[in-house]
């Protein structure tokens, strides 16, 4: 079944009444846990600056805002920061008229409106889909399989030389899913490695130099590497001080060929398999325990 975008306004009646009993959910900022990671907002970190080596913003919409260039002021890094999710909005009425965005947090030219969202806005959001978010990207394609899928948005407007209106991440993540990507750039990084995963490689996502690794750390990291958790890797790698891309790099250059498959890990509370072996919610029963001092159950739809 195919997905369709609606916005955050429409009706229950509706949405019934236009595709009958559909799962509805909101990718906004204002959105539940799991689905609130879609929103542009969300501070996921580690998202690279298109244009800028080495650079990375919090948040796809704070890269976009914070590129921005106005009559009376300039790249403004402090939004690229935001943890938030409010505060990142910056407009004319503030600060004058948008000339265009910065290509790069120290470029030399100014992108216009159309380009901006093709070199800016596509390719860090792309990155999300892909490198941040392929988990949830694929439970989303499961559910729309199995029935009409509805995500609510601000915006619907999934045509990005449409520029009368804003653009629909919305939309774009029903692009993504369908095969139907509007723009075929992406950030590229050179690789380091040749050992890079072979679908790391092919998508274009890499890293340029070898991150340094400390003996000690690296020795954690390749036992992790060893027994199926990479992910585990990463994460240890990271809270060291090695942050994305470099983690994910460093991870993929040494998880040896071919790649093992980690044994699930179950539900606490169901014991359904979970999607990753750090996940901190059941897709399954719907239980959620980021904050263990506040676990709380979401709704789940199986129809």
């Amino acid at each position: 079944m195919p997905l369709f975008v609606e916005h955050r306004r429409t009706s229950p009646k509706t949405l019934k009444a236009r595709y009958g009993d559909p799962v509805v959910l909101d990718v906004t900022s204002r959105g539940s846990e799991p689905w609130v990671r879609f929103s542009p907002f969300y501070p996921h970190g580690s998202i690279p600056i298109p244009f800028s080596p080495g650079k990375f913003g919090v948040s796809v919409e704070g890269i976009w805002q914070g590129l921005k260039v106005f009559e009376k002021t300039e790249v403004d890094r402090d939004v690229m920061a935001v943890t938030t999710m409010k505060g990142i909005k910056r407009s004319e009425r503030r600060f004058g008229k948008v000339l265009g965005h910065r290509a790069g947090l120290d470029g030399d030219r100014l992108l216009p409106y159309l380009e901006s969202r093709r070199q800016i806005y596509l390719p860090c959001y792309r990155f999300v889909l892909e490198i941040i978010l392929p988990d949830l990207v694929d439970e989303l394609e499961r559910l729309s399989n199995d029935g009409p899928v509805t995500l609510l948005d601000f915006q619907t407007n999934g045509n990005v030389e449409d520029l009368s209106t804003p653009l629909s991440h919305a939309a774009l993540i029903k692009r993504h899913i369908e095969g139907d990507w509007p723009w075929t750039e992406r950030i590229v990084l050179p690789k380091w490695s040749e050992n890079i995963d072979p679908i790391v490689k092919q998508s274009q996502w890499y890293v340029e130099t070898e991150p340094r690794v400390p003996a000690a750390l690296k020795v954690k990291a390749e036992a992790l590497v060893n027994v199926g958790d990479p992910v585990g890797a990463m994460r240890i790698l990271q809270e060291a001080g090695i942050q994305w891309p470099n983690s994910k790099g460093w991870v993929m250059a040494h998880i040896p060929l071919p790649r093992p498959r980690p044994a699930p890990i179950p539900c606490p509370y169901c014991g359904q398999p979970l999607r990753t072996m750090l996940a901190e919610q059941c897709l399954g029963c719907g239980m959620d325990w980021h904050d263990p001092k506040n676990v709380v159950r979401h709704s789940i739809s199986h129809e």
